[in-house]
């Protein structure tokens, strides 16, 4: 009997280890989100800006990186984010509504609203 219980232990211990891992592997933080979305505008990677934006805030952004191609640029919109990159992000979360506030590296901040949208945050830029 007591080796059995040794053996469910030794087998029952990673495995919740591997489950909770998992488990947190799909969740996002508003501050997450925010982060990965201005890698990708600065990457000009329309399909990240899908997953992390919601349709109508990637739509517009995929418009302004054709308008810098037309117009002699690479699309990447390096010019839009300002400040030398991220140093700490701070969120305020308020039910389904977020604000996260950026701080970069030339001392800067910017604000970004995101909004819970089937479980999973996605930046919003308002009008």
């Amino acid at each position: 009997m007591k080796r059995r219980m040794n053996i469910a232990g030794v087998l029952l211990g990673p495995a919740l280890t591997i489950a909770l891992a998992f488990t947190g592997c799909g969740v996002s933080s508003p501050s997450d989100v925010t982060r990965k979305f201005i890698a990708a505008v600065e990457k000009g990677d329309t399909a990240a800006l899908e997953k992390y934006a919601t349709p109508e805030t990637a739509s517009l952004f995929n418009v302004l990186m054709e308008m810098d191609k037309k117009m002699g640029g690479k699309g990447d919109m390096k010019e839009f984010v300002k400040g030398g990159g991220i140093v700490s992000t701070e969120e305020v979360i308020n039910g389904d509504k977020a604000v996260v506030t950026v701080k970069f590296k030339d001392g800067s901040t910017d604000k970004c609203d995101l909004i819970k949208v089937d479980g999973k945050w996605k930046l919003i830029v308002k009008k």
